[in-house]
């Protein structure tokens, strides 16, 4: 099915060109239990890297969208969880790790900015979907660096 028929791709699409988003797979420290690191900037924002659960190793610099919606996801589940226990036991985390807290904390300074830089258009795919590799998942996933040539 193509990527066009879903509007959460079509947000996600929308949301890099009305904000002029750049997004990259950050170079370093690969980070912890599938983590990897995306940076994000605009024309407009200086930029901001942000550490990504990647479980599917999804992240690749010729997919945008699928690195907006990376980032999205880890923005949601910050913003979701009431505090460092309930974060870390959504994302699979021991709470107890220094390193996991200090992840928590990193994000609340972080999730703010990227959210400046994105807005609320967009939403991330669902867990479902990314799971299953299913619907707009599977959708994203399958572009290929054609798709973005314009």
């Amino acid at each position: 099915m193509s990527h066009d028929r879903y509007p959460e791709i079509e947000a996600l699409d929308k949301t890099i060109e009305d904000r002029e988003l750049r997004l990259s797979v950050a170079t370093g420290e690969a980070g912890r239990v599938d983590r990897c690191l995306v940076g994000v900037a605009s024309y407009v924002n200086p930029s901001v890297t942000i550490s990504v659960d990647d479980e599917y190793s999804d992240a690749c610099d010729e997919n945008p969208a699928l690195l907006l919606h990376l980032v999205l996801a880890e923005c949601e589940s910050w913003e979701e969880a009431r505090d460092l226990p309930s974060w870390a036991s959504v994302v699979g985390l021991d709470p107890t790790e220094p390193w996991v807290a200090a992840l928590f904390d990193e994000l609340g300074r972080v999730v703010p900015l990227v959210r400046s830089m994105t807005g609320d258009r967009a939403k991330a795919i669902s867990p479902w979907d990314v799971q299953m590799n299913s619907g707009a998942a599977r959708a994203l996933r399958e572009r290929s660096a054609v798709d973005f040539e314009g």
